[in-house]
């Protein structure tokens, strides 16, 4: 996979900027600081409150080493195309800086830095093996005395390249060694024997450049005695004289042959700043290890990955299940990030927890095995509890409603609450109030069955996230029916007068059992359902009939004397009842009547 370097255009401010940076920077800052230093930080994603946002973060910073580098520069015919100054001026002049940079004391800490000089064209030649500091005026006559020609044999030059690491080149655990090679085409010819063979096609893929990508492949590692050595190679594309498909094959076979980063620019000014940067690049800090991940991160049980998350500037990575995989090659003077966003399933992680457990395994610049265990930062999940409680207030119309929220380990920065209330199954009222009371105004009797239900939101984290919204059905309340007093009819209106009579009344609705409260002028008869008319006399008579398991009473009066004279009493009381009267041995019909409330 290409890297975040690799085929960027090349803007030449930002790369003389660099270029002084590296030179600078690359030795001095890896003299005093760890190799490599693992990092990892969590952010609250800002939009879903259970989502969190990883980041993964390796810096580099690799010891002064040992460094063997083999230029590879194109000098087919192309490379003298166009305007002066021509791509090859270009392309010598670069190489000539790189090589003065390489042998600064800065860059050479060691004094062990050797360059070597190949070009190609139908074939390549070795023009220059490895040299040292003390050669540095004849490695630079060397490229100054590389001439144009004949076809692009990416292959050769490769091969050659590689030959003079395998023959001449130092191997052991501190020394790096790479292959820089710059091309400003497609490749054109092949090796077959001893002998070059050519390929017609520069827009389709030939086996000029199938063989060439494999020559780069099996330069990127070299077995000596036994033990398999690791190559860098990185591969420079000089593309402002092609475009389309001829551009895209040319991409495609130098990303192909390198294992370490792969540029291109339009622009020739653009080769020392390309140089200087890949100069940076050459000493690893971290190399992965064979067949694993550079880092292995495994998600805490309870979350989950949210697809398509995963985001890595080097190299690639990928998940199976719980665990991402982080591949990157080799680990250089650079800061590489990789980013991905996990989910709480609100059961198995709740309140404090960590993310999960994240590992670098890798060989160090001495060629030993290390591991570093990122430091795991604390992320809070908001798992709230919400209890809807209704209760009705003594007999009356009123309910009393609170939501009491449990919000764990983690704080909200704002709440809301939304409830909606239900007579019957019927919505009758709203609230948006955590706690309150609701007052039911509607024709239906009170009655039946009432409930509630509420729904909490709340915003958590930086405040601008939003928990999905949380549903809970309260407790149901049954509202019993409204107490009704009955009296039995009396039909003989001169029997009233008598001595046996009394006054009987029967109760409905309510939850019985039910408790009698008579008076009259002090007269009190509490636990009867009857009221001995005995010698009545005129006057009010109030019965308060108490249903004893919900408290609820209902009061009713009337008037003796209005009885006697047979005329349609009027009473007051809380519900609409029929009166009637009942005496022993005779009876006197008085009109049932609607008491008004």
């Amino acid at each position: 996979m290409i890297n975040q370097l690799l085929f960027q255009k090349i803007n030449p401010k930002q790369l003389k900027n660099y270029a002084l940076v590296v030179l600078l920077f690359f030795t001095y800052h890896a003299l005093f600081s760890q190799e490599v230093v693992a990092n990892k930080y969590t952010i609250d994603n800002s939009v879903e409150c259970n989502q969190f946002d990883v980041t993964l973060e390796i810096i580099g910073n690799p010891p002064p080493q040992p460094q063997e580098t083999v230029l590879v520069i194109d000098r087919s015919g192309s490379m003298s195309f166009g305007p002066n100054p021509k791509p090859i001026d270009f392309a010598q002049d670069a190489a000539i800086d790189f090589v003065n940079n390489f042998f600064l004391p800065a860059n050479n800490p060691t004094g062990l830095n050797r360059v070597s000089i190949v070009s190609f064209s139908t074939t390549a030649t070795v023009d220059i093996g490895l040299t040292d500091s003390s050669g540095q005026a004849a490695v630079i006559a060397a490229i100054n005395s590389i001439v144009t020609g004949g076809g692009t044999n990416t292959e050769d030059g490769i091969i050659k390249a590689d030959e003079v690491l395998t023959t001449t080149g130092t191997f052991d655990c501190i020394t790096s060694r790479s292959i820089i090679l710059l091309s400003d085409g497609v490749s054109t010819a092949r090796n077959v024997g001893p002998v070059t063979s050519f390929c017609d096609s520069t827009t389709t893929v030939t086996i000029c450049q199938t063989e060439a990508i494999q020559a780069g492949i099996d330069a990127q590692t070299t077995t000596v005695s036994g033990e398999t050595y690791n190559q860098n190679i990185f591969t420079i594309a000089l593309i402002g004289a092609i475009s389309g498909t001829e551009e895209t094959v040319a991409l495609n076979t130098l990303d192909g042959i390198q294992n370490s980063g792969a540029f291109s620019t339009e622009n020739n000014a653009d080769l020392n700043a390309i140089y200087s940067q890949i100069l940076g690049r050459l000493a690893a800090a971290a190399t992965q290890l064979p067949g694993q991940s550079l880092v292995t991160d495994t998600i805490q049980n309870g979350f989950t990955l949210v697809p398509g998350s995963i985001n890595t500037n080097a190299g690639s990575a990928s998940n199976s299940g719980s665990v991402v995989s982080w591949f990157v090659s080799q680990l250089y003077d650079e800061t590489i990030t990789l980013t991905y966003t996990i989910e709480s399933d609100g059961v198995n992680a709740c309140g404090n927890q960590v993310p999960g457990n994240s590992v670098i395994n890798y060989e160090d610049s001495s060629c030993n095995t290390s591991s570093i265990t990122f430091s795991n930062p604390n992320i809070c999940v908001p798992c709230p509890e919400i209890n809807p409680i209704i209760s009705r207030i003594g007999c009356t119309n009123t309910i009393e409603y609170s939501g009491n929220l449990n919000q764990g380990e983690c704080n909200s920065v704002s709440d809301s609450f939304q409830w909606i209330f239900r007579l019957n199954g019927t919505q009758i009222g709203s609230s948006n109030s955590q706690n309150g009371t609701f007052n039911y105004t509607g024709t239906d009797n009170f009655e039946g069955s009432f409930s509630a239900e509420l729904t909490y939101s709340g915003s958590y984290g930086n405040g601008t996230c939003s928990l999905n919204d949380i549903s809970t059905a309260s407790n149901i309340i049954t509202l019993p029916s409204g107490l009704v007093i009955s009296l039995e009819s009396i039909t003989d209106v001169s029997c009233i007068n008598g001595d046996d009579g009394a006054i009987d009344i029967s109760v409905s609705g309510g939850t019985g059992i039910y408790s009698y409260d008579w008076d009259y002028n002090g007269l009190e008869d509490p636990d009867s359902d009857t009221q001995d008319i005995t010698n009545l006399q005129d006057g009010s008579y109030t019965v308060i009939v108490t249903d004893t398991n919900t408290g609820c009473f209902i009061s009713e009066s009337f008037d003796v004397s209005t009885i006697i004279d047979n005329i349609n009493p009027t009473i007051t009381c809380a519900a609409p009842v029929s009166f009637n009267v009942t005496a022993t041995g005779c009876t006197v019909d008085l009109a049932d009547v609607n008491l008004g409330t």
